[in-house]
């Protein structure tokens, strides 16, 4: 999986071909040669074979290994073929279908993520009374969250392995990460979009009610396992311009608070994300697990260790195990739902991500310092103190 972090295609396939090439020990006998064969050389061999063929099959990627494909086949076709006729049968049927094919890569997955999911499986939707005109408040919280995680789930599972490795993800003009990037974005829309939606409303019983309906869909969400989802979110709630909406926050019932407590205590950050750790080891396929923390751990892990050892003469081996096994580990996450995935609510939240989800925040901020405008009652507390002097810094113009 993680070669291309150290090497070159050509690189690998000349290890390969000086592997399959070995040299028999010198001033054995014919007898001795016979078994040499037999044991040593035919096994190196095969494992040869299935190394190329594990290769092309999950771990190719053409912009990289494209220019190895013409050599490969000479290989296979030339000294396999003599040795090996079977296996080079094999690793030739799989080049013809790479040089037929447009793909960009053989996706790395899991055969969960190759997993098809029968008709009956899928639950009907929950469709609003009104399909082609409705408002976010006339979807079910538990519709709406299905709608959320397909459209995460659709971009999920095509995340592949070199778009997490050598910190693609956060090089800023890189055109391989191209998945890592959309769910990002996507979060950040989901998250403005919300806080955009709580804020438009001028009556505080509406802004209630919308958040009210916020928590109900972050909870349906937590049991979907789609914990991506649940943190853009939960971003929205403990976002400045959300959280300190007191009036707004104090109408909700006990009931709601209680649920909006369950959400928090998920998405708790304390001893790096516990809770949630604990949450995703205990959930059951499918689901969405919270990407920044994956990106987190693979960034310390390429940060933390060095590319080589003992002066550069060894490849450190160790750091590239440990990024495939959080590599592994995500993708073991990619298995499509059985969600029905409906257009008008996809169009909806397309629209309403394009029109809100960009944002302007310092604009967002302003309009909730509008809506409940705040002093401090109580001289003793400094957040509140510290919360009155930004709010007249941000009225001069000053932040």
């Amino acid at each position: 999986m993680t070669f291309h972090c150290f090497g070159t295609g050509q690189q690998l396939l000349q290890c390969l071909k000086d592997r399959y090439n070995l040299e028999p020990p010198q001033g054995i006998t014919p007898e001795e040669y016979k078994i040499w064969t037999e044991k040593k050389l035919s096994p190196i061999q095969q494992r040869v074979c299935n190394t190329l063929k594990t290769w092309i099959e999950n771990y190719w990627i053409n912009r990289f290994d494209e220019v190895c494909l013409d050599d490969v086949h000479d290989f296979a076709n030339g000294v396999i073929m003599e040795t090996q006729p079977a296996l080079a049968t094999q690793i030739l049927g799989l080049v013809t279908t790479m040089i037929n094919s447009d793909v960009y890569g053989t996706p790395f997955m899991s055969s969960k993520t190759k997993k098809i999911i029968k008709p009956e499986e899928y639950q009907p939707p929950i469709l609003p009374r009104n399909l082609k005109r409705f408002s976010v408040l006339d979807l079910d919280p538990l519709e709406l969250a299905r709608q959320l995680t397909i459209l995460f789930s659709n971009i999920f599972i095509k995340i592949q392995p070199v778009e997490l490795m050598n910190q693609e993800f956060a090089k800023k003009y890189s055109n391989i990460a191209v998945n890592v990037r959309a769910m990002s974005d996507v979060s950040n829309k989901v998250t403005g979009w919300i806080i955009s939606c709580i804020v438009q409303e001028e009556n505080v019983k509406n802004r209630a009610a919308i958040l009210k309906f916020f928590v109900k869909v972050a909870c349906k969400l937590l049991a979907l396992n789609n914990f991506h989802a649940l943190f853009a979110v939960q971003s929205a709630f403990s976002s400045s311009t959300v959280s300190r909406l007191n009036r707004t926050w104090s109408t909700l019932s006990e009931k709601t608070m209680v649920l909006f407590h369950s959400i928090n205590q998920a998405t708790d950050i304390n001893r790096n994300y516990a809770e949630y750790r604990q949450l995703l080891r205990r959930a059951t396929l499918p689901a969405i697990p919270f990407l920044g923390l994956f990106l987190t751990d693979l960034t310390f892990t390429d940060d933390g260790n060095a590319n080589t050892r003992n002066n550069g003469r060894l490849i450190n081996f160790d750091k590239y195990a440990k990024t495939a096994r959080i590599i592994k580990d995500l993708t073991n996450y990619q298995v499509p739902y059985a969600i029905t995935e409906v257009s008008e609510i996809q169009d909806f939240l397309r629209q309403v991500m394009y029109e809100h989800g960009n944002r302007d925040p310092q604009e967002l901020y302003e309009i909730s310092l509008r809506l409940e405008p705040r002093t401090p009652t109580n001289t003793d507390n400094p957040e509140l103190i510290l919360e009155h002097k930004i709010e007249m810094l941000l009225q001069a113009g000053m932040l």
